[in-house]
């Protein structure tokens, strides 16, 4: 953890469409005055490239959108038999290695038959095609909560600056 920075949270998950372990890690970077998503794909798997690690690092009201989307996508999944739903899309300030977003680049969140589905999209002058989380409202709950902590711990240290 690098001076200025906090872990806000990890969240574990078995993907639903992968069936694999996979893991949210959301920390803030005070100093910058981010909130970084990672998406780590297969946690089991060794690192390197297109290992299924994607970061992306977002402005407070970003993640407040993301944390809507979110919020709608779980309100929407205890109903069984939908289908998918396109909730929203929010774009990102950089992601993995730093590249600034684009204007094709962003979060999209879906829900579906139970399901949330997260995408990331780099944008398409990236080299790393989207990537795609598949969940159950629960994590979706606990993304919600944890990214929550995550704006509450950023916006709390600018306050007091």
């Amino acid at each position: 953890m690098t001076v200025g920075s906090a872990n806000a949270g990890r969240i574990r998950f078995n993907d639903l469409q992968y069936r694999k372990d996979a893991e949210f890690i959301v920390r803030v970077d005070i100093a910058k005055g981010e909130i970084i998503l990672c998406l780590d794909q297969d946690v089991d798997a060794i690192g390197g490239f297109y290992s299924g690690e994607c970061l992306v690092g977002m402005e407070i009201h970003q993640a407040v959108v993301l944390i809507r989307l979110l919020q709608k996508a779980v309100g929407r999944l205890p109903e069984s038999g939908q289908g998918p739903s396109m909730i929203g899309k929010v774009a990102f300030k950089w992601s993995d290695p730093g590249a600034p977003g684009s204007e094709d680049s962003g979060i999209t969140v879906v829900a579906s038959s139970g399901r949330v589905i997260l995408g990331i999209s780099p944008g398409e002058k990236s080299l790393a095609d989207a990537y795609l989380a598949t969940f159950s409202y629960m994590t979706g709950e606990d993304l919600v909560a944890t990214l929550s902590r995550g704006v509450f711990a950023l916006d709390t240290r600018r306050d007091a600056a």
